[in-house]
């Protein structure tokens, strides 16, 4: 969250402080290894609540033999830019009408508010969200970093389009055939009745597949 300080001690070489720390991380990966890599519980903790989720079930169909050619003139134009974006540093500044706008937005309920119930601590920080979209679209346009109400706009249709389909990554993150799963059903019975060697309640047919089926 970019505190203005961060410090850590150490006890063979000088202290280390980093003045508005901030790490980005741009990933890619399949839903699949997601669902192994975090774990339920990780889902209402605070790692995830700062991920802006973008998924896309959409097959990509690539011609085999369509070369493209580089263009040198867009490239170069390209990295000019993004050297120029990498020396910016300052504070940001809100147009009056930027600020009614975001904070009649944050009054009024953050709408529309995702329901899925992965994503209650990550609903808790879309206002973060939306004011580093802001950034991004302020940056894209110029370098005064001034945040005007269009770039609220443009930073709301990006969040609203990527919110549309988060809820897509957590079925494909337990997509899988019904004889797996129902042998995973029959391995988890099992191993809850050879401890207790008791008769199992329905309710824990219910509590393995709620987790595990996206209906």
């Amino acid at each position: 969250d970019c505190p203005s300080s961060y410090t850590e001690k150490r006890r063979t070489t000088k202290n280390l402080d980093v003045s508005y720390p901030q790490l980005t991380i741009l990933a890619g990966t399949q839903p699949a290894y997601l669902a192994n890599l975090l774990p339920e519980t990780a889902w209402g903790m605070g790692f995830t609540s700062r991920l802006i989720l973008i998924y896309s079930g959409d097959p990509i169909v690539v011609d085999l033999f369509d070369v493209a050619e580089l263009n040198k003139k867009h490239r170069d134009s390209l990295v000019e830019y993004l050297s120029t974006v990498a020396r910016m540093f300052g504070k940001f500044t809100f147009s009056e009408e930027a600020k009614r706008q975001i904070g009649e937005w944050n009054r009024t309920g953050k709408a529309p508010v995702p329901d899925h119930s992965k994503l209650t601590h990550y609903n808790a920080r879309r206002i973060i969200h939306i004011l580093k979209l802001c950034m991004i679209s302020s940056i894209s346009r110029g370098g005064e970093l001034m945040i005007t109400d269009y770039d609220f706009t443009r930073a709301k249709a990006w969040l609203f389009d990527a919110e549309v389909y988060m809820p897509d990554i957590f079925r494909a993150m337990v997509l899988r055939s019904d004889s797996d799963l129902l042998q995973d059903l029959h391995f988890f019975m099992w191993e809850i009745y050879a401890k207790t060697k008791r008769p199992l309640h329905g309710s824990r047919i219910v509590t393995f597949l709620q987790t595990k089926v996206p209906a």
